[in-house]
């Protein structure tokens, strides 16, 4: 079996119907991905990623196994890994994510939804976390980057309409005075959650998830509703999440920190 460029492996091959294959636009994730269905009649997503990676799929199966019982995460059906690939064949969720239009009609209520998802992920308790994704760690990976000289300055100027040692400097220097540490999606935008009548029924995409500052998570929340709400539903979504004070600075520092992070 092959999709596109891809060679499928046999036992990938036999769980799943060959013709039913539809790619889909994730132009984020550095994967390729799929939609399927399963043999059984059931929907399935296909991830493939180059090797190496910064994230690899086997990263993203590990954190899905931890979940597991602990979140309503996609079931892992199949992976593999081979000199140039990683395949990771994962269930379809029940729902629509919160970045439909079939959404735009609502949006206070896809909002609300948002915020109690989120809710549910920072409740997931970090004692036996094996996923460290707290600042002290993420700056060292991105100043290794910097003295490799394998980050993407062009794009960080163009993004920050700002000069990149300025851009360096303000996110080593401006760094929160402390962390609220909980368990973080790691990418907690609209198009991650899934909706079933009017309620959160699943979450995807998590391989960056682990320990962090929440605002890791609400700072992603935030510019997600504007791109796909706008500005002024932020207020609702922070209002129901239950936060009187938003620090404004913090929520500017961690999306400032994803970009040099995921460049």
């Amino acid at each position: 079996m092959q999709i596109e460029s891809y060679i499928i492996p046999s036992e990938l091959s036999s769980l799943v119907i060959a013709d039913s294959w539809e790619k889909i636009d994730a132009p984020y994730s550095g994967a390729a991905t799929y939609r399927l269905e399963q043999a059984t009649g059931e929907g399935a997503y296909l991830k493939i990623l180059p090797v190496p990676h910064r994230e690899p799929l086997e990263q993203y199966l590990k954190k899905l196994k931890w979940l597991k019982g602990k979140l309503n995460v996609p079931e892992v059906i199949y992976y593999a890994k081979t000199e140039r690939f990683e395949l990771l064949l994962m269930s379809e969720m029940i729902g629509i994510d919160g970045s439909s239009a079939l959404h735009k009609e609502n949006p206070e209520q896809v909002v609300r939804n948002l915020a109690e998802g989120l809710k549910e992920v920072h409740r997931i308790g970090v004692q036996d976390c094996p996923f460290d994704c707290t600042l002290a760690k993420r700056l060292e990976r991105i100043k290794q980057k910097v003295d490799r000289g394998t980050i993407n300055k062009e794009k960080l100027e163009k993004e920050f309409s700002d000069n990149f040692d300025h851009l360096y400097q303000a996110l080593m220097t401006n760094t929160p005075s402390c962390e609220e540490l909980v368990f973080t999606h790691g990418d907690y935008s609209a198009p991650n959650v899934m909706i079933h009548q009017n309620a959160v029924s699943g979450f995807v995409d998590l391989a960056d998830a682990g320990i962090s500052d929440k605002y890791r998570d609400l700072s992603a929340a935030y510019y997600s509703i504007i791109r796909n709400y706008g500005q002024p539903w932020t207020n609702v979504f922070f209002d129901e999440y239950g936060l009187s004070t938003v620090d404004q600075a913090k929520i500017e520092y961690y999306d400032l920190l994803e970009a040099f992070d995921y460049d």
